[in-house]
């Protein structure tokens, strides 16, 4: 396990945190970048760094993951489109979008920790997002805004935290979809 300069913890070999004699080895380290990581999040426990001090959470590609906000997106009324990165609408048959601005004030930890868009329908799926402030201006972020598959995790990357944000979603085959197919939709934010 190392500790990056941008405050994350890397895990290195999937078997590393069952090991009990790399975990004794490496305590001070994990430890270091827990309070760190802890302090960095206003003295909440970031879910890995907690997981990982707390032994938790085992190989690496099988942690789970702890979720501090889940919003059901169903009810959102999707339709057809898609929103540019400066916020705008526009038209596309192969893409569907949240018309209105998700209110997420209350979701401090989107600043610190990531999130993910989870949604299914007939085919496999991606998002984007477009963040925006308390008057509803758009907000620059350094994070891959290309398209995700839905469920993969990504950083806010915002200079402050989002009070809005919307989504929009497409087939991963960019083929035409429409908000119909879409059988279940979830905004999780991780604690």
């Amino acid at each position: 396990m190392e500790y990056t300069e941008n405050l994350t913890l890397a895990l290195v070999g999937d078997d590393d945190l069952f090991d009990e004699a790399y975990l004794n080895a490496n305590f001070e380290k994990i430890d270091a970048a827990y309070a760190e990581l802890s302090q960095r999040s206003g003295g909440g426990a970031p879910a890995l760094a907690s997981a990982v001090a707390e032994g938790v959470v085992g190989r690496a590609g099988t942690a789970e993951m702890v979720y501090g906000m889940d919003i059901d997106l169903m009810g959102k009324n999707w339709e057809q489109g898609s929103i540019y990165d400066n916020g705008d609408n526009f038209n596309s048959t192969a893409r569907i979008r949240m018309p209105d601005y998700l209110d997420i004030s209350n979701a401090s930890d989107i600043f610190y920790s990531g999130f993910t868009v989870t949604a299914s329908a007939d085919k496999k799926l991606q998002y984007t997002f477009v963040f925006f402030d308390a008057e509803k201006k758009i907000l620059k972020t350094s994070t891959n805004k290309d398209w995700l598959d839905c469920g993969a995790l990504t950083m806010c990357g915002t200079a402050s935290a989002p009070s809005y944000v919307r989504v929009a979603l497409r087939y991963a085959d960019n083929s035409n979809m429409t908000p119909d197919v879409l059988t279940s939709a979830r905004l999780k934010i991780l604690a």
